[in-house]
Protein backbone atom coordinates (compact mmCIF):
# COMPACT_ATOMS: atom_id res chain seq x y z
CA UNK A 1 0.00 0.00 0.00
CA UNK A 2 2.67 2.40 1.00
CA UNK A 3 4.39 1.56 -2.55
CA UNK A 4 1.46 2.08 -4.57
CA UNK A 5 1.39 5.85 -2.67
CA UNK A 6 4.75 6.96 -3.27
CA UNK A 7 4.04 6.20 -7.16
CA UNK A 8 1.01 8.39 -6.89
CA UNK A 9 2.79 10.74 -5.23
CA UNK A 10 5.76 10.41 -8.01
CA UNK A 11 3.00 10.90 -10.47
CA UNK A 12 1.24 13.73 -9.60
CA UNK A 13 4.82 15.35 -8.61
CA UNK A 14 5.36 14.80 -12.34
CA UNK A 15 1.93 16.14 -13.43
CA UNK A 16 2.92 19.48 -11.56
CA UNK A 17 6.22 19.86 -12.56
CA UNK A 18 5.01 19.49 -16.86
CA UNK A 19 2.58 22.60 -15.65
CA UNK A 20 4.96 24.50 -14.42
CA UNK A 21 7.38 24.49 -17.24
CA UNK A 22 4.31 24.72 -19.46
CA UNK A 23 3.73 27.82 -17.56
CA UNK A 24 7.30 29.01 -17.38
CA UNK A 25 7.80 28.56 -21.15
CA UNK A 26 4.90 30.66 -21.64
CA UNK A 27 6.13 33.32 -19.46
CA UNK A 28 9.09 33.47 -21.76
CA UNK A 29 7.30 33.24 -25.20
CA UNK A 30 5.37 36.36 -23.84
CA UNK A 31 8.07 38.28 -22.94
CA UNK A 32 10.27 37.78 -25.89
CA UNK A 33 6.72 38.44 -27.92
CA UNK A 34 6.47 41.64 -25.37
CA UNK A 35 9.78 42.58 -26.74
CA UNK A 36 9.21 42.44 -30.71
CA UNK A 37 5.61 44.33 -29.98
CA UNK A 38 7.61 46.82 -27.98
CA UNK A 39 7.81 49.59 -30.84
CA UNK A 40 4.48 49.04 -31.28
CA UNK A 41 3.09 49.02 -27.55
CA UNK A 42 4.48 52.51 -27.03
CA UNK A 43 1.89 53.65 -29.04
CA UNK A 44 0.25 52.93 -25.40
CA UNK A 45 2.41 55.28 -23.74
CA UNK A 46 3.51 57.87 -25.78
CA UNK A 47 1.61 61.39 -26.02
CA UNK A 48 -0.03 61.18 -29.82
CA UNK A 49 -2.48 63.45 -31.47
CA UNK A 50 -6.10 62.44 -31.73
CA UNK A 51 -6.31 60.89 -35.30
CA UNK A 52 -7.71 58.08 -36.87
CA UNK A 53 -4.42 56.32 -38.13
CA UNK A 54 -3.49 57.13 -33.86
CA UNK A 55 -6.63 55.40 -33.15
CA UNK A 56 -5.72 52.45 -35.09
CA UNK A 57 -2.26 51.84 -33.83
CA UNK A 58 -3.90 52.17 -30.79
CA UNK A 59 -6.15 49.26 -31.15
CA UNK A 60 -3.40 47.27 -32.93
CA UNK A 61 -1.62 47.44 -29.39
CA UNK A 62 -4.02 46.90 -27.30
CA UNK A 63 -4.72 43.45 -29.45
CA UNK A 64 -1.24 42.83 -29.37
CA UNK A 65 -0.85 43.34 -25.67
CA UNK A 66 -3.48 40.94 -25.23
CA UNK A 67 -1.97 38.50 -26.70
CA UNK A 68 0.91 38.79 -25.04
CA UNK A 69 -1.25 38.09 -22.01
CA UNK A 70 -2.96 35.67 -22.97
CA UNK A 71 -0.33 33.35 -23.59
CA UNK A 72 1.48 34.20 -20.32
CA UNK A 73 -2.66 32.62 -19.46
CA UNK A 74 -3.16 36.18 -17.18
CA UNK A 75 -6.52 36.96 -16.96
CA UNK A 76 -6.31 41.34 -16.93
CA UNK A 77 -7.65 44.24 -17.25
CA UNK A 78 -6.62 47.13 -19.18
CA UNK A 79 -7.32 51.11 -18.13
CA UNK A 80 -10.73 52.51 -18.78
CA UNK A 81 -9.18 56.07 -19.48
CA UNK A 82 -12.69 57.76 -19.21
CA UNK A 83 -12.77 56.44 -15.58
CA UNK A 84 -9.53 56.93 -14.60
CA UNK A 85 -9.19 60.10 -12.04
CA UNK A 86 -6.42 63.03 -12.69
CA UNK A 87 -3.21 62.62 -10.97
CA UNK A 88 -2.06 66.17 -10.22
CA UNK A 89 0.72 64.68 -7.24
CA UNK A 90 2.23 62.38 -9.91
CA UNK A 91 2.49 64.06 -13.12
CA UNK A 92 5.88 62.60 -14.07
CA UNK A 93 3.80 58.98 -13.90
CA UNK A 94 2.04 58.41 -16.73
CA UNK A 95 -1.48 56.37 -16.01
CA UNK A 96 -1.05 52.16 -16.72
CA UNK A 97 -2.20 50.73 -19.54
CA UNK A 98 -2.71 47.37 -17.97
CA UNK A 99 -4.46 47.73 -13.99
CA UNK A 100 -4.86 44.62 -13.00
CA UNK A 101 -3.50 40.67 -13.59
CA UNK A 102 -4.46 37.50 -11.81
CA UNK A 103 -2.91 34.43 -12.43
CA UNK A 104 -1.91 30.69 -11.02
CA UNK A 105 0.93 30.00 -9.07
CA UNK A 106 2.16 26.66 -7.95
CA UNK A 107 4.84 26.42 -5.51
CA UNK A 108 6.70 23.67 -3.28
CA UNK A 109 8.80 23.58 -0.39
CA UNK A 110 9.57 20.47 1.58
CA UNK A 111 8.30 22.21 4.65
CA UNK A 112 5.08 22.50 2.86
CA UNK A 113 5.11 20.66 -0.32
CA UNK A 114 2.73 21.65 -3.10
CA UNK A 115 0.28 24.74 -2.65
CA UNK A 116 -1.63 26.52 -5.09
CA UNK A 117 -2.07 30.33 -4.69
CA UNK A 118 -3.80 33.29 -6.86
CA UNK A 119 -1.69 36.17 -7.34
CA UNK A 120 -3.56 39.84 -8.06
CA UNK A 121 -1.55 42.54 -9.08
CA UNK A 122 -2.63 46.25 -9.21
CA UNK A 123 -0.88 49.20 -10.97
CA UNK A 124 -1.76 52.65 -9.56
CA UNK A 125 -5.11 51.84 -8.11
CA UNK A 126 -5.58 55.25 -6.18
CA UNK A 127 -6.14 56.42 -10.30
CA UNK A 128 -9.29 53.94 -11.25
CA UNK A 129 -10.66 51.91 -8.24
CA UNK A 130 -13.88 52.96 -6.53
CA UNK A 131 -14.14 54.19 -2.63
CA UNK A 132 -15.53 50.34 -2.04
CA UNK A 133 -13.04 48.94 -4.03
CA UNK A 134 -10.36 50.84 -2.33
CA UNK A 135 -11.20 49.73 0.97
CA UNK A 136 -11.54 45.87 0.00
CA UNK A 137 -7.77 46.07 -0.93
CA UNK A 138 -6.85 47.84 2.35
CA UNK A 139 -9.02 45.25 4.76
CA UNK A 140 -7.17 42.76 2.52
CA UNK A 141 -3.80 44.03 3.52
CA UNK A 142 -4.93 44.96 7.23
CA UNK A 143 -5.47 41.34 7.56
CA UNK A 144 -2.04 40.22 6.65
CA UNK A 145 -0.65 42.88 8.91
CA UNK A 146 -2.16 41.48 11.62
CA UNK A 147 -1.75 37.98 11.49
CA UNK A 148 1.71 39.04 10.64
CA UNK A 149 2.36 41.28 13.70
CA UNK A 150 1.15 41.76 17.05
CA UNK A 151 0.13 45.24 16.06
CA UNK A 152 -0.40 46.76 12.39
CA UNK A 153 2.76 48.82 11.47
CA UNK A 154 2.56 52.83 11.26
CA UNK A 155 2.51 53.07 7.50
CA UNK A 156 0.59 55.53 4.66
CA UNK A 157 -1.01 52.06 3.10
CA UNK A 158 -3.32 51.38 6.33
CA UNK A 159 -4.65 55.00 6.44
CA UNK A 160 -8.17 55.34 6.84
CA UNK A 161 -8.25 56.76 3.05
CA UNK A 162 -5.29 55.49 0.82
CA UNK A 163 -5.90 57.01 -2.43
CA UNK A 164 -3.35 58.84 -2.46
CA UNK A 165 -1.04 56.83 -1.20
CA UNK A 166 -2.00 54.08 -4.35
CA UNK A 167 -1.70 56.69 -7.03
CA UNK A 168 2.02 55.81 -7.42
CA UNK A 169 1.95 52.43 -6.07
CA UNK A 170 1.86 48.57 -7.77
CA UNK A 171 0.45 45.86 -5.40
CA UNK A 172 0.43 42.43 -5.15
CA UNK A 173 -1.27 39.86 -3.09
CA UNK A 174 -1.79 36.27 -2.91
CA UNK A 175 -4.11 34.27 -1.67
CA UNK A 176 -4.69 30.52 -0.47
CA UNK A 177 -8.22 30.32 -2.07
CA UNK A 178 -10.20 33.63 -0.53
CA UNK A 179 -7.85 34.13 1.93
CA UNK A 180 -5.29 36.71 1.58
CA UNK A 181 -2.04 35.72 3.01
CA UNK A 182 0.51 38.17 1.85
CA UNK A 183 1.34 41.35 -0.28
CA UNK A 184 3.71 43.50 -1.43
CA UNK A 185 3.08 47.05 -2.35
CA UNK A 186 6.21 48.80 -4.33
CA UNK A 187 6.35 52.97 -4.78
CA UNK A 188 7.22 54.74 -8.86
CA UNK A 189 9.62 57.50 -7.52
CA UNK A 190 10.67 59.88 -9.92
CA UNK A 191 14.70 59.98 -10.40
CA UNK A 192 16.48 62.55 -13.25
CA UNK A 193 14.72 61.72 -16.07
CA UNK A 194 13.40 58.13 -15.31
CA UNK A 195 10.95 56.15 -12.98
CA UNK A 196 12.87 53.65 -10.53
CA UNK A 197 11.08 51.34 -8.24
CA UNK A 198 11.37 51.19 -4.30
CA UNK A 199 10.28 47.61 -3.66
CA UNK A 200 8.17 49.08 -0.39
CA UNK A 201 6.46 46.68 2.14
CA UNK A 202 6.18 43.52 1.55
CA UNK A 203 4.10 40.93 4.58
CA UNK A 204 3.33 37.42 4.82
CA UNK A 205 0.91 35.98 7.11
CA UNK A 206 2.76 33.73 9.70
CA UNK A 207 0.91 30.50 8.53
CA UNK A 208 2.80 31.29 5.02
CA UNK A 209 6.04 31.43 5.74
CA UNK A 210 8.50 29.48 4.41
CA UNK A 211 6.45 28.40 1.66
CA UNK A 212 8.40 30.71 -1.25
CA UNK A 213 6.17 32.81 -2.06
CA UNK A 214 7.43 35.82 -1.30
CA UNK A 215 10.28 35.85 -5.12
CA UNK A 216 6.65 34.91 -6.41
CA UNK A 217 4.89 37.94 -5.46
CA UNK A 218 8.26 40.35 -6.10
CA UNK A 219 8.64 39.15 -9.91
CA UNK A 220 4.72 39.41 -10.93
CA UNK A 221 4.52 42.97 -9.29
CA UNK A 222 7.70 43.78 -10.85
CA UNK A 223 6.63 42.35 -14.90
CA UNK A 224 3.33 44.46 -14.62
CA UNK A 225 5.23 47.74 -13.66
CA UNK A 226 8.24 47.03 -16.36
CA UNK A 227 5.08 46.22 -18.65
CA UNK A 228 3.36 49.60 -17.96
CA UNK A 229 6.65 51.97 -17.78
CA UNK A 230 7.89 50.27 -21.47
CA UNK A 231 10.94 49.68 -20.15
CA UNK A 232 12.87 46.04 -19.44
CA UNK A 233 15.26 47.77 -17.43
CA UNK A 234 14.96 50.09 -14.52
CA UNK A 235 16.53 51.07 -11.11
CA UNK A 236 15.73 49.39 -7.89
CA UNK A 237 15.83 50.25 -4.23
CA UNK A 238 15.00 48.75 -1.02
CA UNK A 239 15.32 49.27 2.54
CA UNK A 240 14.24 46.53 5.33
CA UNK A 241 16.18 44.60 8.17
CA UNK A 242 14.68 41.16 7.47
CA UNK A 243 16.91 38.60 6.09
CA UNK A 244 13.79 37.37 3.64
CA UNK A 245 14.18 40.91 1.97
CA UNK A 246 17.67 41.81 1.86
CA UNK A 247 18.62 38.03 0.25
CA UNK A 248 16.34 38.05 -2.13
CA UNK A 249 17.20 41.56 -3.62
CA UNK A 250 20.70 40.14 -3.71
CA UNK A 251 20.22 37.10 -5.20
CA UNK A 252 17.04 37.90 -8.04
CA UNK A 253 18.82 41.30 -9.34
CA UNK A 254 21.71 42.99 -10.52
CA UNK A 255 24.66 45.65 -9.96
CA UNK A 256 23.07 45.57 -6.15
CA UNK A 257 24.85 47.38 -3.33
CA UNK A 258 25.22 45.79 -0.32
CA UNK A 259 24.77 42.47 -1.33
CA UNK A 260 24.98 39.86 0.98
CA UNK A 261 27.92 37.69 -0.97
CA UNK A 262 29.90 41.19 -1.40
CA UNK A 263 30.62 40.67 -4.36
CA UNK A 264 29.14 43.97 -6.10
CA UNK A 265 31.68 47.04 -5.40
CA UNK A 266 29.82 50.37 -4.50
CA UNK A 267 29.80 53.06 -7.36
CA UNK A 268 28.88 56.53 -7.35
CA UNK A 269 25.88 55.92 -8.98
CA UNK A 270 24.41 53.83 -5.88
CA UNK A 271 25.55 56.32 -3.87
CA UNK A 272 23.90 59.24 -5.79
CA UNK A 273 20.31 56.46 -6.04
CA UNK A 274 20.90 56.26 -2.36
CA UNK A 275 20.91 60.00 -1.31
CA UNK A 276 18.28 61.13 -3.48
CA UNK A 277 15.92 58.62 -2.17
CA UNK A 278 16.34 59.08 1.31
CA UNK A 279 16.92 62.59 0.92
CA UNK A 280 13.12 63.14 -0.70
CA UNK A 281 11.12 60.20 0.06
CA UNK A 282 11.27 58.67 3.23
CA UNK A 283 7.67 59.39 4.14
CA UNK A 284 6.39 56.39 1.34
CA UNK A 285 8.07 53.18 3.01
CA UNK A 286 7.92 54.58 6.83
CA UNK A 287 11.83 55.75 7.04
CA UNK A 288 12.36 57.98 10.11
CA UNK A 289 13.45 61.48 9.37
CA UNK A 290 16.05 61.63 12.35
CA UNK A 291 17.77 58.18 11.39
CA UNK A 292 21.00 58.32 10.03
CA UNK A 293 22.46 57.01 6.86
CA UNK A 294 26.14 55.73 6.50
CA UNK A 295 27.58 55.89 2.68
CA UNK A 296 30.09 53.34 4.00
CA UNK A 297 27.51 50.29 4.87
CA UNK A 298 24.39 51.55 3.77
CA UNK A 299 22.99 51.04 6.64
CA UNK A 300 20.03 53.81 8.09
CA UNK A 301 20.51 54.21 11.64
CA UNK A 302 17.55 53.92 13.71
CA UNK A 303 15.45 53.97 10.38
CA UNK A 304 12.19 52.55 12.51
CA UNK A 305 12.54 55.46 15.26
CA UNK A 306 8.85 56.66 16.38
CA UNK A 307 10.07 60.21 17.41
CA UNK A 308 10.97 60.89 13.44
CA UNK A 309 7.87 58.81 12.27
CA UNK A 310 9.42 55.18 11.66
CA UNK A 311 7.44 52.18 11.41
CA UNK A 312 8.59 51.24 15.19
CA UNK A 313 6.67 48.36 15.36
CA UNK A 314 9.07 46.89 13.26
CA UNK A 315 11.97 47.46 16.20
CA UNK A 316 12.91 44.08 17.61
CA UNK A 317 13.85 44.79 21.03
CA UNK A 318 14.73 41.00 21.43
CA UNK A 319 17.39 41.41 18.49
CA UNK A 320 16.41 38.87 16.29
CA UNK A 321 15.42 39.36 12.80
CA UNK A 322 11.95 38.77 11.84
CA UNK A 323 12.52 36.04 9.07
CA UNK A 324 15.27 33.96 7.95
CA UNK A 325 16.44 33.28 4.17
CA UNK A 326 17.89 30.11 2.67
CA UNK A 327 21.33 31.15 2.83
CA UNK A 328 23.12 31.01 6.48
CA UNK A 329 25.41 33.60 4.78
CA UNK A 330 22.49 36.14 4.63
CA UNK A 331 21.55 35.79 7.98
CA UNK A 332 25.25 36.48 8.88
CA UNK A 333 25.67 39.74 7.08
CA UNK A 334 22.40 41.06 8.53
CA UNK A 335 23.75 40.53 12.29
CA UNK A 336 26.56 41.84 11.86
CA UNK A 337 25.76 45.29 10.52
CA UNK A 338 22.55 45.97 11.79
CA UNK A 339 21.41 46.80 15.06
CA UNK A 340 17.46 45.24 15.21
CA UNK A 341 16.50 46.89 18.98
CA UNK A 342 17.69 50.39 17.45
CA UNK A 343 15.81 49.75 14.72
CA UNK A 344 18.28 49.74 12.30
CA UNK A 345 17.71 48.57 8.63
CA UNK A 346 19.90 48.52 5.18
CA UNK A 347 19.41 50.39 1.87
CA UNK A 348 20.03 48.15 -1.25
CA UNK A 349 20.23 49.76 -5.22
CA UNK A 350 20.29 47.98 -8.05
CA UNK A 351 18.74 47.38 -11.33
CA UNK A 352 15.92 45.10 -12.60
CA UNK A 353 16.58 43.35 -16.17
CA UNK A 354 13.05 41.56 -17.53
CA UNK A 355 14.99 38.71 -18.62
CA UNK A 356 17.48 38.46 -16.56
CA UNK A 357 15.70 38.34 -13.36
CA UNK A 358 13.02 36.02 -14.45
CA UNK A 359 15.48 33.89 -15.70
CA UNK A 360 17.02 33.82 -12.13
CA UNK A 361 13.79 33.43 -9.99
CA UNK A 362 12.91 30.59 -12.36
CA UNK A 363 16.74 28.91 -11.76
CA UNK A 364 15.97 29.68 -8.07
CA UNK A 365 12.74 27.86 -7.76
CA UNK A 366 13.98 24.79 -9.54
CA UNK A 367 17.32 24.38 -7.83
CA UNK A 368 15.49 25.49 -4.20
CA UNK A 369 13.21 22.33 -3.58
Amino acid sequence: EREREREREKEIRKEEEKMELQQAARYIVSMLLALVFLPLLLVLRLPMPDCRLVRDLQRAAHRALMLVLNIANIDCELLDRPNCRENPLVRWLAPPVLVYWSSPVVTRSKVSGTVHFIVRTYDQPGLWMSDQQLQKMRQWMLEVAENSMEEVPTHRLFDDDPRECLRNRVVSLIFDGDEPVGFTAMVYLPYLDEVLVHLGLTMIKNSHRGRRIQSTMFTKCLFVAIMNLGHPNLVITNIGASPAGIGAVSDYFFDVYPDYRQKTEKRPWHVAVANYVLSNFRHEFGCSSLAVFSKDTFVVHGSNDAKGGGSSEFIKIDGKPVSAYKSAMCAKFCQERLDYAAGDEMFQVGRVDLLGTATKFLVSTRLGR
